[in-house]
């Protein structure tokens, strides 16, 4: 809608108002019984019939005067309406300003999942059972409220927007999370949607699953922290359970987040290593020996941040020195995981 045609009610209904305005004034001035003497006074009248006051100090005494008065008891209802539905609209445009998700969200510590389908509809289950909040960006709006509907808004954000873009990433927080989850259809979305993010986000870990192993360089000199494909797993898995299936069983049981407060519940978990820990400084065997003793959990691996990359340290050797900012991996009972909590001072995960 070009200027003029936006414009052009209000010019009319101004023309109008001005005519009708005149007339009473011109018709109720020359009335003897008349009470409108002056245009101040057609103009007051005018204003509180507009607005529904209705004082009643002003009135047109005249049969024309009235019906000429027609026009501002109808515009009131008109005004009245239009107030109403601007009212109404302004409010139902903020209600889904705010569903959109466009409001953002003060999460830290979280997550970002970038594309949402079933897949990461059981990562979502899994994060939030391990206490990780999750923002997800979606570009089909039915989505919104099912997510909302079943995992609530305490955890859960949810942002009306294309996964493959980054102008609306900034509401999610993005500095704070702990990693972005790239999960859309295909590798090579997947690829140049790095390649963007990274231009603006380059401190931020990646995360993605790839269809094709053969990209895993690629996606590692994009500066993707976190690699997996999808057929190494499954193959890996479905090798396990033919030849190896109590291995399997374990595996699939401890990658899977446990319930808390079971006594025959383990979970694969890290924690860093905050001031507060007590085995800061400690060395792995002594650490082993203490995790087990204290709280029936088993240390696995260290891992440790070097020139900017992530290193394992998979049962190193016993005099293996544990730093500030390191991460803690071991089998935990979820019987004892609120004291490992509060011992370490901080929740598991990056």
């Amino acid at each position: 809608m070009n200027a003029s045609k936006r414009w052009w009610p209000l010019i009319a209904f101004s023309l109008a108002y001005f005519l009708v305005l005149g007339l009473i004034y011109l018709v109720e001035s020359r009335h003897p019984d008349g009470n409108i003497h002056s245009l101040t006074d057609a103009f007051w009248y005018s204003l509180v019939t507009l607005t529904t006051v209705g004082y009643g100090d002003f009135y047109p005494v005249s049969f024309v005067g009235r019906v000429l008065s027609l026009f501002f008891v109808f515009g009131s209802l008109g005004l009245l309406g239009l107030f109403i539905s601007n009212v109404t609209e302004s409010f139902y445009k903020r209600q889904e300003f705010k569903k959109m998700g466009y409001k953002g969200t003060d999460f830290e510590k979280h997550v970002i999942i970038l594309g949402w389908n079933s897949f990461a509809h059981s990562i979502t289950e899994q994060l939030l059972a391990s206490h990780t909040k999750v923002a997800i960006v979606t570009g089909q709006k039915d989505n919104i409220d099912l997510i909302y509907e079943e995992f609530g808004k305490e955890e859960v954000f949810v942002l009306f927007s294309d996964p493959k873009t980054s102008n609306l990433l900034d509401r999610l927080n993005p500095a704070q999370s702990s990693v972005i989850f790239v999960n859309l259809e295909n590798d090579t979305d997947k690829l140049i949607t790095v390649l963007n993010l990274k231009k603006e986000y380059p401190k931020i870990e990646f995360m993605v699953i790839l269809d094709n192993t053969d990209l895993k360089g690629t996606f590692s000199s994009a500066g993707v922290t976190f690699i997996l494909s999808k057929n190494e797993i499954a193959a890996k898995l479905v090798a396990s359970f033919i030849f190896e299936p109590d291995v399997a069983n374990l595996t699939s049981d401890l990658l899977s987040s446990a319930e808390e407060g079971k006594e025959d519940d383990y979970d694969i978990q890290q924690y860093k290593v905050l001031p507060q820990n007590p085995f800061l400084n400690s060395n792995f065997g002594d650490t082993l020996v203490k995790l087990k003793t204290d709280f029936n959990a088993v240390l696995l691996a260290i891992a440790r941040i070097e020139d900017g990359q992530r290193k394992l340290y998979k049962v190193p050797s016993n005099d293996f020195l544990i730093k500030e900012n390191d991460y803690l991996i071991m089998v935990v009972n979820e019987a004892k995981l609120s004291l490992i909590r509060e011992s370490f001072g901080t929740l598991e995960g990056i």
